[in-house]
């Protein structure tokens, strides 16, 4: 066939497809469909949730409706857990009609080319998968270890490729904007912000890795990957973590005797912030072969009296005080801000542990909940890893 006719053909069968509804690909468009298939699977690798509860994803041929059941919260008080569904369909084929049970979705053009992660939750799966989709971050760990445990993500952020827009009160809504992400994901924040990136073309996504066990922590990779379709890059990631953790987890449960841990944060008012038995700590906690004083049910943080937690915590064997902010406390700061805390003998006898850099702990550390629990193991049980040295966790120094 001459070489006019081959091209003539070509044009006619572009025509085709865009008389079919499906949207032509922009150039430069990587991953996306070129000539749309009615009833085609665009998507052969697929994710599910195994231990996550927030998330639930339905692949349909060339979309996927991802369902999402943890809100925004603005305050420990506030539990907004409104189910929310968002359409993530395929780039080059046609949008799916927000109708039936879509209606009421957001819908996200996929794979995403840019992206925002506010506060800082996702990094660590941006690491793992695609930390050139990254255009802008909440907040980021500026310290000399984010660079150990997120080198790709730190020198996009170093470069100023990936631009900080701050979080919360402070998210710069027109710096995000000017960006053009097709997507936020962020853990809480303002509602009347949030309206507004959605008018600018910015899908919000609520999502919130702390509000997991460990293994569902580390399910925030798959979450990112429905977006980034990487779902084989995520599936290798997670069944290493999951063997990883399952087979130390047997060897510290099944280890001789179980330390007492008080787990939770003082410097809270006048109360004591502790974590609920299914939230990340506890459960890390309890699979590295000890046992928490306080058993709280849910998978929130709840405040109890420093009365309370003095009394029934006093003769814990070890502390684990997962502070967001306390990077660098020692025994003495810590004393000098509450001196009743001197009836703590797991912080008074050098037993207290906590982050070691509370933002790379959740920026790295929650997709990698097996090198959290190494860490807490060698803690706890130190002849299981001997010679093991702490790579998210820290022993709270005395001065």
């Amino acid at each position: 066939m001459p070489r006019l006719s081959l091209a003539l053909a070509a044009t006619s069968l572009l025509l085709l497809g865009a008389c079919a509804g499906a949207p032509a690909a922009e150039p430069g468009d990587a991953g996306c469909a070129r000539d749309y298939e009615a009833g085609r699977d665009y998507f052969p690798d697929k994710v599910s949730a195994q231990v996550s509860t927030q998330w639930r994803v339905e692949y349909r041929q060339h979309y996927k409706l991802l369902k999402v059941n943890a809100g925004p919260k603005t305050s420990l008080e506030q539990n907004d857990t409104a189910p929310r569904s968002y359409v993530l369909y395929q780039c080059g084929t046609p949008k799916p009609e927000l109708a039936g049970d879509l209606a009421g979705a957001t819908a996200i053009r996929v794979p995403v080319r840019k992206a925002i992660d506010n506060p800082a939750t996702l990094l660590g799966a941006f690491e793992v998968l695609a930390p050139e989709v990254l255009a802008g971050y909440g907040e980021f760990p500026n310290t000399d270890t984010a660079p150990i445990h997120l080198p790709r993500v730190s020198k996009r952020i170093v470069d100023k490729t990936a631009i900080g827009v701050g979080h919360g009160d402070k998210l710069d809504t027109e710096r995000v904007l000017n960006l053009g992400p097709e997507v936020m994901f962020a853990a809480s924040g303002d509602k009347a912000r949030f309206d507004k990136l959605g008018q600018g073309g910015v899908g919000v996504v609520f999502y919130d890795p702390f509000n997991e066990p460990p293994l569902g922590s580390a399910e925030a990779v798959k979450f990112l990957s429905l977006f980034t379709n990487s779902e084989a890059k995520a599936n290798a990631h997670y069944t290493g973590v999951h063997t990883r953790y399952r087979e130390l987890s047997a060897k510290a449960t099944a280890a001789q005797g179980k330390p007492s841990v008080l787990v939770g944060i003082n410097g809270h008012g006048r109360d004591f912030l502790a974590p609920q038995h299914d939230y990340l700590e506890p459960t890390l906690v309890r699979d590295a072969g000890g046992r928490t004083v306080f058993d709280l049910p849910g998978k929130a943080l709840q405040r109890l009296p420093m009365e309370t937690m003095i009394e029934q915590g006093a003769s814990a064997e070890f502390w684990f005080r997962p502070d967001f902010v306390g990077k660098g406390m020692t025994v003495k700061k810590i004393l000098e801000a509450e001196p009743r805390l001197s009836r703590i003998t797991a912080l008074t006898s050098g037993k207290g542990i906590d982050r070691a850099d509370p933002r790379v702990y959740a920026a790295a550390g929650l997709v990698n909940p097996d090198k959290l629990l190494a860490d807490l193991v060698s803690v706890l049980h130190p002849e299981i890893q001997p010679g093991h040295q702490l790579a998210f966790l820290r022993r709270i120094e005395a001065g």
